[in-house]
């Protein structure tokens, strides 16, 4: 599950042009670029907590969501 949120946060920051280091603290840089990206979406989503946005990345990359190239 940890290599699925990491790759959720490097795939965000990329979008959001955010550089995320691997210095302590990643994970609250990762939070706070989120809370700032629900700040300026769309209803509902702006109502949706940092960690349900996390949740949703994470399931959205999960292995059983995707398929295998072909």
């Amino acid at each position: 599950m940890a290599h699925l949120q990491d790759l959720a946060a490097r795939q965000l920051a990329v979008l959001l042009d955010v550089a995320l280091s691997h210095a302590p603290g990643r994970y609250s840089r990762y939070i706070k670029a989120i809370d700032q990206l629900l700040a300026t979406a769309p209803a509902p989503i702006r109502n949706w907590t940092p960690r349900d946005m996390d949740t949703a990345l994470y399931w959205l990359n999960h292995p059983t969501n995707t398929t295998a190239s072909t």
